[in-house]
């Protein structure tokens, strides 16, 4: 059982998590911590650890069973645009987003595969919009990806999302 620490370039620090399940499989896990020092990061990382162990592979297992972005705007869009009573043109607008530009490129994408490499393609794929379209359809994408970690279908976002 292994956490490494890591600086980012840009500040911040990388959490580097390996172990092995008694079963053999190897378990790696690599996230942004949520502090400034590097021995907050290593303590952040090691409560990690204990968590992930305690909760055992059985809930990582259902944890990766997280649905496809085409799976899951249906949900999104009941449970969020229309449960918080968006206007229809604000629906309309959501639903053209995901249809035309993003369900193309990533519908059969799982949520918690999302990569910003991904995002740049999605970015590359509408050079010919303009950049307000471009916003629009990222924001739509953001808004999908942090309410499915609001309601615990994937553990974190796992790309950062930036506007033109």
């Amino acid at each position: 059982m292994t956490v490494t620490v890591r600086q980012f370039r840009s500040g911040g620090w990388e959490v580097d998590i390996r172990f092995k399940w008694p079963d053999g499989t190897q378990f790696r896990k690599r996230a942004k911590a949520p502090v400034n020092t590097k021995a907050q990061a290593r303590r952040w990382g090691e409560e990690l650890q204990r968590e992930t162990i305690v909760r055992g592979k059985q809930a990582e297992e259902e944890r990766a069973k997280a649905p496809t972005l085409t799976g899951f705007f249906p949900k999104f869009m009941k449970e969020h645009a229309e449960a918080e009573r968006l206007k229809p043109s604000s629906i309309e607008r959501m639903k053209s987003a995901f249809r035309v530009h993003i369900e193309p490129p990533l519908g059969r994408v799982v949520l918690d595969r999302v990569t910003n490499a991904r995002v740049q393609q999605l970015k590359a794929a509408m050079t010919e919009r303009s950049p307000k379209t471009v916003n629009n359809v990222l924001s739509v994408l953001s808004v999908m990806l942090n309410k499915a970690t609001e309601w615990g279908l994937i553990a974190e976002v796992p790309c950062r999302i930036k506007l033109l």
